[in-house]
């Protein structure tokens, strides 16, 4: 019986020890998703204003997947799943994208529940590259941090 006890008491330090990297191992894996996710859209974005340039950007995550009232239903330049914008833990969202064609978007990143499903808000806009903000919950914008 003791030695159960013992065994119940290591097994139990041993979770107790290993909880906080998990945790940490988790909200890495969600950001490095929600990263790549924004790169994938940068990429149909540039292919979908490059296909029709009388509209130039698309102003929808449901455009790029061929969906959508005004979408051409053979664009499908986006998996449905991230067009649905909720993907690993990340919200994700295009806009600031004006004009008839539509020559500047702004796609963002944001953590469902910030600190458990990621910590940083990601963003990018035609320019290509990744930006961050430290706290998931403020937001990012074209001035934020470059992802380096």
């Amino acid at each position: 019986m003791t030695d159960l006890l013992i065994g119940l008491a290591v097994i139990l330090v041993v979770g107790a020890l290993a909880a906080p990297k998990l945790l940490r191992w988790r909200l890495a894996a969600g950001e490095a998703s929600a990263i790549n996710s924004v790169r994938l859209i940068n990429a149909a974005e540039i292919t979908y204003a490059s296909r029709y340039p009388d509209r130039g950007f698309a102003c929808a995550l449901a455009e790029l997947a061929g969906r959508g009232a005004d979408a051409d239903p053979a664009a499908r330049l986006l998996d449905p799943d991230l067009a649905a914008g909720v993907k690993n833990g990340y919200r994700f969202l295009i806009a600031r994208c004006d004009g008839v064609p539509a020559t500047s978007y702004l796609v963002t990143a944001l953590p469902v529940a910030p600190n458990q499903t990621g910590v940083r808000a990601f963003c990018s806009d035609q320019t290509g590259i990744i930006r961050y903000t430290p706290e998931g919950s403020a937001g990012c914008t074209p001035g934020s941090l470059p992802l380096e």
